[in-house]
């Protein structure tokens, strides 16, 4: 029996699923199992490619820490790229095992932090732009990636009426603060799904936004950016 193991953490001495992933390896191959383990971190820009080796195994182990929220972007990758470019006939008759633990209590912070955001867009659609995006529909969290090629970027959702778009995009962790690299990348994901003009981006982050994105601000009539801790929902 062949069982590949695709570990998603950052791979540090102290994370607890390294461990946990070394027992199961060790009584895996007493039972005359040949395992594989791939580290996602190891090469990021191989994930993509990785759905392929799921049609040799018999069944695979998804292995994450949660250290904030979530499983973490490598293993979040992973699975996007199974569901764009893997063999979903294979995988939906391949055995699975998640193996996650948590290492932090952040968890209900940053659900918190998502719900107030949220909150905002859905109040500001009611009260600023009813009048540019007719919707009766709340805007959820609902992740959902655009890819082209090599690129691949994730907003927290993405709400189409007609030939206009809200893009949300929420950072949870206090040190992300959308700097140029990654205004860019938000802008070009939006222009991938919709005529850029024709959309609204909304960017949440914990505290304070980067100099850069400070000053996109007011030349930018999309872009809203949202300091999280500053609102009173």
């Amino acid at each position: 029996m062949k069982i590949n193991i695709y570990y998603g953490g950052r791979g540090l001495i102290e994370d607890p699923t390294i461990y946990v992933m070394n027992k199961l390896t060790e009584v895996l191959q007493e039972l005359r199992a040949d395992v594989t383990r791939y580290n996602l971190f190891e090469d990021k820009s191989g994930i993509s490619v990785l759905p392929n080796t799921i049609k040799e195994a018999d069944a695979i182990i998804l292995a994450a820490s949660v250290e904030w929220f979530g499983v973490g972007g490598f293993l979040q990758f992973f699975l996007d790229s199974c569901w764009l470019y893997g063999y979903k006939e294979k995988i939906s008759r391949t055995y699975m095992l998640p193996v996650v633990i948590a290492t932090t209590y952040g968890e209900r912070d940053v659900q918190f932090h998502l719900q107030k955001a949220f909150a905002f867009v859905n109040e500001r659609i009611h009260r600023d732009l009813r009048t540019s995006f007719h919707s009766l529909t709340k805007v959820a969290y609902n992740p959902q990636v655009v890819s082209k090629g090599s690129f691949h970027y994730t907003f927290d959702a993405i709400h189409r009426n007609g030939e206009k778009a809200i893009f949300i995009k929420v950072f949870a962790v206090p040190l992300e603060n959308c700097k140029k690299a990654e205004l860019e990348k938000i802008r070009k994901a939006g222009i991938l799904v919709n005529k850029y003009y024709d959309s609204h981006v909304f960017i949440f982050a914990k505290r304070r936004f980067s100099d850069y994105a400070a000053q996109q601000a007011p030349n930018d009539e999309t872009l809203s950016f949202v300091e999280v801790e500053r609102l009173k929902f």
